[in-house]
């Protein structure tokens, strides 16, 4: 049998990127290039590309014409220079990255020669916010703000929190909180104190603002002089009462987001009803886009400054926004702010007051700053109409505005309709209510005008290309993103539990809640769409109590303003009415959870006349479901969802008997809690290093994710610890037992995990995420029982709160599978391997991916075990479900994977034609997916060649040996490589000495073993055999044989055609003789021919190599 056809080139082909061309302003040339997103599962592929940059800005050119180049703001990047452990990892040499905070995307490049890396790091550190060096390189290039040259976070050591929470004056919070967002992050000390900072006062503010809020709803029905908190008596440019309801308390402005009260309240019309459901909602919307566009402003303020900053000697002009937060009490929504020195007509230096006052640009400074600030939130310049028949192109929407305030800086306001809308249906409200989320927005390929489809501009030039770049926006978000989104949701990709991950999910890919409905249809696994039921019914039900909340409110205000009127009631008959207002409050609460959750007539109505119509106006959710609710809704998901949207506790117990009128009972219902909503600005260095937590995880970067997670928990904690709420505290702190657990600090793990349990519900999927994590940990410590015990806790409330057609149960069965293999009980793995393969049938259907991984996980345990036929069989097996994924590159890859260990299992039973089948198919789809110098292609070349050894085929074995061995020789710095090296090249010499005529063979392993140069211990036998190592370091071992063997045979041989060592690798001394050298290769392929060493690294163990393939088949953690 003849020698398989060979592997397809690879994508490094090896031909020269073109040379860089640097000069004083910009730089470009050629780079290897792959980009990954921090919401991407998977890396692109990696492709040759035209990159330069200028004027803080990168610009990676199109490949093609079809397509848009990439441009990104330096002055938002953090540059990292990656270490000799990073390229090893990605099989390539002189590598950088550039992480765009702002779009959330890492570029990583490949450079031609460690000369072109050194040019483009040092111009690109020139304008990036950070650049990161390993700690050999540190030198190489200056890190403007500081020296970092590793990200080391020690939250046990970190400085004490520096704001006094009760010591914050009325008129401080504004200068307080600009303060500290201009704190020094010029070391990373520095960044955790700013971060920990900013995080204390805010939590003082969240907290203030929050007990304010509530003071202001348990009053509203009050008459005004029993209001401890008085609403704003204000009057509009023609001297009308302002019909907004605002407050002023301790240096916060309150903004009550709901139509104002009117006298007929007391008992309104249907028409009157609507009008409030539709209006509040319009104002509860256009709080949530304040808020969120407020941060996104942040942020690239943040950006724009921290740039500046560095780039110029002085300080430059700061743009700012208001600290601000949302706070949401029994129904009632207010928007709240830390009051700015803003003063309308007297710092309004760019926007307009009014739609229909002048637009004002005064101050040419601010509106420069502005245009950046813009540009870094993707938002386009465009056309508006600034009266007296003249246009502006402005790059902010028309009702931006821009303050010059006396504390020397601009403070940036009205930015609810920064978002440009997404597909606003004519004659409808929205324009206000459906936005694009900036998230979207800052990841899309082209810049947006915030004033898209308003009718105000709709004459200006542009107006009608601006409104179709974003209906084309729109299309995308439709047709790109939730499609993604929803196939990583299907492959497992993505495993939200319950609303907190499933709406952070949604919303960190830019997708919004509105399209429940289209993950529902595109899904098709039923646990996704219970869990999109059960997030939509949750939502639509909190939208009708808080209006049902807001209605007995109103009806209660107008009767005590009708009673005060009246003037025959007295104060206590006010407060008697008010608690009897709270006490009725509490009672609809309660009747309300049976209505959703109960069985009854009553509920039956409301669901079909009420809840059904809702999901689908709202949500695009078309359902009919059964009169017996609880068989096709997961109820306790459905009371989990309830208890987080509509802020209730509910007794932790699991007998909830929902077939019943009445599931819920009064002694059941715990708490009715408030809720406050705010987001970090991620452009805080220390609030970005602590959202990579799970990505260094992810990466592998176990000991730096739990630092991350530390910080993000102290500054959580020092921000929200005095919610009731603690959930998001409890996640955090799972993922810190986890990053415990994978640090091998198995006590530290157990101690945290159990302090999550003292936190959360036993019944939560935060216990069961807790228990899954003690199990583990409990195992590694050798206590079996305690590790027993927790998984049955994880298994009884996952059960209990999504269902039995949930994954994680599969995710936690298929980690003590690996648990038992890694302890070589592989009996016990099996058996749960088999147990997750059976619940992943059942829940996924059979021909799923996790399918696949559970079967080839199975086979590599029947091989280890002995059972090499039935090995056979599943493996086979798991590699023709792969091929129904042939598209996908991480499942070619596993399926290449699967091709390698079914390669071994043959090849150890001896069917070496079968196997070198399976090891040719595995190392065609890695080189073509994989870079050069991967391991994974190097270990297929490995094993290729391994194959062809024991088929006799020497000649072919030696090619695929070097051709691992020269992507070896490029790895520097990695020690295992090195030694892999070493046995390689023994290896080949060994198999090349092998080939050689019979004399010859004798000859070699005869007379030039007595060589003289070969005496151990002498010098001339040391200087030998360094420069023979040397020399083989950059040749070719075979060939360097063959060149010596035929100078030796030949009568006058020509001894400058040899290889010769050049000057530069540090050998001082005469070059040894050509017989010498002969002797000491001879003597070297002795050694991989008898060297213990050898056959330890390339004729593996059995189980050796099964748990190499076993890694290769993956984890399945859910």
């Amino acid at each position: 049998m003849g020698p398989p056809a060979g592997p397809p080139p690879p994508l490094e082909t090896g031909e020269k990127l073109s040379e860089v061309s640097e000069v004083e302003d910009y730089i470009k040339g050629y780079l290897l290039y792959q980009s990954s997103t921090d919401n991407s599962t998977t890396r692109s592929k990696w492709v040759k590309v035209h990159v330069h940059a200028q004027d803080d800005t990168l610009i990676i050119d199109a490949k093609d014409q079809e397509e848009e180049g990439q441009n990104y703001s330096l002055s938002s990047c953090v540059l990292r220079k990656l270490s000799k452990e990073q390229e090893t990892k990605q099989g390539r040499n002189y590598m950088f990255s550039v992480e765009s905070v702002m779009r959330k995307t890492t570029l990583t490049f490949a450079a031609e020669s460690q000369i072109e890396l050194n040019k483009w790091v040092k111009f690109l550190a020139r304008g990036c916010v950070r650049t990161y060096m390993p700690s050999s390189d540190s030198a190489d290039v200056p890190n403007r703000r500081g020296s970092i040259s590793k990200m080391r976070i020690t939250t046990q050591h970190q400085p004490d929190i520096v704001v006094d929470p009760v010591g914050v004056g009325d008129d401080e919070w504004n200068d307080r909180y600009q303060k500290a967002m201009l704190m020094s992050e010029e070391t990373l000390e520095n960044s955790v104190q700013k971060g920990l900072t900013i995080s204390s006062l805010v939590g003082s503010f969240l907290a203030a603002a929050t007990n304010i809020s509530q003071k202001i709803v348990y009053e509203y029905a009050l008459p005004d002089n029993m209001q401890s908190v008085k609403k704003l008596d204000l009057t509009d440019d023609n001297g009308n009462k302002s019909s907004e309801e605002l407050f002023y308390h301790q240096g916060m402005l309150f903004r009550l987001s709901q139509q104002p009260v009117q006298e007929f309240d007391i008992d309104p019309s249907d028409e009157r009803r609507r009008t409030l459901a539709v209006g509040d909602t319009i104002q509860h919307k256009v709080a949530g886009h304040e808020l969120r566009c407020i941060r996104w402003a942040q942020q690239a303020a943040t950006a724009v400054y921290r740039s500046q900053m560095e780039m110029t000697n002085g300080t430059p002009y700061p743009v700012c926004t208001p600290m601000s937060c949302i706070t949401d009490i029994s129904g009632f929504r207010f928007f709240v702010l830390a009051v700015p020195p803003v003063d309308d007509e007297m710092t309004l230096s760019y926007g307009r007051l009014s739609p229909y006052s002048p637009f004002v640009m005064n101050d040419e400074e601010l509106r420069e700053q502005l245009k950046l600030i813009c540009r870094m939130m993707n938002l386009k310049v465009h056309e508006i109409d600034v009266g007296n028949g003249e246009s502006e192109r402005i790059p902010a929407g028309c009702d931006f505005q821009a303050h010059n305030c006396a504390d020397n800086r601009g403070y940036l306001m009205n930015l609810g309709k920064a978002a440009p809308p997404d597909l606003p249906l004519p004659e409808t409200n929205q324009i206000l209510t459906n936005q694009l989320r900036p998230e979207f927005i800052q990841g899309y390929s082209k810049p947006l005008s915030s004033d898209s489809f308003r009718v105000e501009i709709q004459h200006m030039d542009d107006s009608i290309r601006n409104d179709e770049e974003c209906v084309d926006a729109s299309v995308h978000l439709r047709t790109h993103t939730i499609p993604q989104f929803v196939a990583a949701l299907d492959a497992l990709a993505i495993t939200p539990n319950d609303s907190v991950s499933f709406t952070k999910a949604m919303h960190s890919r830019g997708i919004n809640m509105r399209y429940l409905g289209y993950i529902y249809d595109m899904t098709a696994l039923p646990h996704i769409k219970s869990l999109v039921l059960a997030e939509a019914a949750a939502r639509t039900a909190k939208h009708v109590f808080n209006q049902a909340a807001r209605s007995l409110s109103r009806k209660a205000k107008v009767e005590m303003h009708q009673a005060k009127e009246r003037g025959k009631s007295r104060d206590e008959n006010f407060q008697e009415h008010n608690e009897r207002l709270r006490t009725q409050l509490s009672e609809r609460r309660i009747d309300f959870l049976n209505l959703i959750l109960g069985m009854s007539d009553e509920s039956d109505a409301f669901w079909e006349r009420m809840m059904l119509p809702l999901l689908d106006s709202k949500y695009s959710l078309n359902l009919e479901l059964p009169k017996r609710r609880y068989v096709a809704v997961h109820m306790p998901q459905l009371l989990c969802a309830i208890q987080h949207h509509c802020s209730v506790t509910v007794a932790d117990k699991v007998d909830f008997n929902f077939s019943s009128k009445d599931p819920i009972s009064p002694q059941d219902v715990k708490s009715f809690d408030s809720k406050v909503k705010w987001e970090p600005n991620d452009q805080v260095e220390a609030f970005s290093i602590a959202e990579k937590g799970e990505e260094f995880l992810e990466n592998g970067e176990y000991a730096r994710g739990l630092q991350a997670l530390n910080l993000a928990h102290s500054m959580h904690s020092a921000t929200f610890g005095f919610a009731a709420d603690q959930s998001k505290t409890a996640s955090l702190m799972i993922k810190i037992s986890f990053a415990h657990y994978k640090c091998e600090q198995y006590k530290q793990s157990v101690d945290v995990a159990n302090k999550v349990l003292s936190l959360v519900p036993a019944s939560s999927m935060l216990a069961a995420e807790a228990n899954s994590v003690l199990m583990k940990a409990y195992f590694k410590l050798k206590e079996h029982d305690a590790s027993a015990k927790a998984f049955t806790s994880a298994k009884k409330a996952s059960t209990w709160a999504v269902g039995n057609s949930h994954p994680f149960l599969l995710g936690v069965l298929s980690s003590l599978a690996d648990l038992f293999y890694e302890e070589k009980d592989y009996e016990s793995a099996t058996m749960y391997c088999q147990k997750a393969l059976t619940q992943a049938k059942k829940v996924l259907g059979s021909k799923h991916s996790v399918v696949a991984h559970l079967s080839s996980k199975i086979g590599i345990l029947l091989a280890t075990r002995g059972d090499a036929k039935t090995a056979i069989v599943t493996l086979r097996g798991a590699i023709d479900l792969f091929e129904k994924y042939a598209g996908n590159e991480d499942m070619s890859l596993n399926q290449a994977a699967m091709f390698f260990s079914l390669a071994e299992v043959e090849a150890q039973g001896g069917r070496m034609d079968d196997a070198m089948q399976l090891a040719i198919k595995a190392l065609r789809v890695r080189v073509q997916l994989r870079s050069k110098g991967h391991q994974d292609v190097i270990e297929s070349y490995v094993q290729v060649a391994r194959i062809f050894e024991n088929m006799e085929h020497i000649e072919d074995a030696i090619i695929n040996y070097e051709k691992a061995l020269n992507s070896l020789k490029k790895i520097k710095g990695d020690e295992d490589s090195a030694r892999m090296v070493q046995i390689l090249t023994r290896k080949v010499l060994s198999l090349e000495v092998r080939n050689q005529t019979l004399s010859m063979k004798a000859f070699l392993q005869t007379k030039m073993l007595d060589h003289p140069a070969l005496v151990p211990g002498s010098q001339a036998s040391h200087e030998l055999q360094s420069y023979v190592l040397k020399l083989l370091y950059i040749t070719s071992p075979s060939e360097y044989l063959k060149q010596l063997l035929e100078f030796v045979s030949a009568v006058n041989g020509d001894e400058s055609v040899l290889p010769q060592l050049p000057s530069d690798q540090g050998f001082t001394g005469a070059a040894p003789t050509p017989a010498a050298q002969l002797a000491c290769l001879a003597s070297l392929a002795k050694e991989a021919e008898n060297g213990k060493a050898a056959k330890e690294d390339l004729a593996k163990k059995k189980e050796e190599i099964l748990a190499q393939a076993a890694g290769s088949a993956g984890k399945i953690d859910m």
